[in-house]
């Protein structure tokens, strides 16, 4: 399988460039997701997948991180690559959008002043709003924190196997709608 990824430097995206190279699978990164150039020239044909992990501010405190930065990379590249993907005429069979683990935030004190949750929350609902119109299927998992090394793995590896019974026609679970900000596994 032919894969497009974004974020393959982060912790997310390495273990899934990692997994997916193991198993054969054909990986492609895409270069600068916000900016609307780059992403108008992806090269869709062939993409059976697009596993979306790029994210800016994950590791920062709420004071390191900046509002540019943050919507720039989480909102904005999103954006950028949902208009690739309308525009383009190879649509790939499976679009992974990330994680939702934000969605576990909306508790947080001063949430609307964090830039990184504000972001993704955005990110969030513009995929869900998306999706509607999209004919692919989504695998959005809930990720575990990124200090767990292992349930990373884990969950890499799942997405993988979905990615792969999706291609195969065999899907093992399905995305559905949250009444909000995104999907979860049902």
């Amino acid at each position: 399988m032919k894969i497009l990824l974004t974020g393959e430097t982060g912790t997310i995206g390495r273990e899934f460039k990692r997994q997916a190279t193991l198993a054969g699978h054909e990986i492609v990164v895409t270069g600068d997701i916000t900016s609307m150039d780059a992403t108008r020239r992806i090269w869709w044909p062939g993409v059976d997948a697009l596993a979306h992990f790029a994210a800016a501010g994950v590791r920062f405190t709420a004071q390191d991180r900046t509002w540019a930065d943050c919507m720039g990379v989480n909102l904005v590249g999103t954006l950028n690559l949902l208009d690739s993907i309308t525009l383009s005429k190879c649509k790939p069979a499976v679009f992974v959008p990330g994680s939702i683990r934000e969605l576990e935030t909306l508790d947080v004190p001063h949430l609307w002043r964090d830039p990184y949750v504000v972001s993704v929350i955005s990110r969030s609902r513009a995929i869900s709003e998306w999706a509607m119109d999209y004919p692919g299927f989504f695998a959005s998992p809930k990720l575990p924190r990124l200090g767990d090394a292992a349930a990373v793995e884990c969950a890499v590896a799942k997405i993988l196997k979905d990615i792969a019974d999706v291609c195969d026609h065999q899907p093992t679970s399905k995305a559905v709608p949250l009444d909000r900000d995104g999907l979860i596994y049902a």
